[in-house]
């Protein structure tokens, strides 16, 4: 039994790197043009802090991947 996990290195955020990234990508289209009709946000880009371009919102909010203090805090969250 071990544990396999990952880590994406490309966030970053104006406190720590001065800027945004990735966070506020682009709002991507459905696959079908059926849905992507429904979603006039479609093709703006996401505005954090409160909007992100994530699924689920960190629990230490939108954090630099360049942090170290960040990432020890998540290795934290997993032991």
């Amino acid at each position: 039994g071990g544990l396999a996990t990952f880590y994406y290195a490309w966030y970053h955020n104006p406190e720590h790197d001065g800027a945004w990234q990735h966070w506020n990508h682009k709002v991507l289209e459905h696959w079908t043009k059926e849905v992507s009709a429904k979603f006039p946000q479609i093709g703006t880009h996401h505005a954090p802090p409160a909007d992100i371009g994530a699924n689920f919102y960190p629990s230490l909010g939108p954090y630099s991947s360049g942090n170290a203090t960040i990432i020890r805090a998540h290795v934290g969250m997993m032991a």
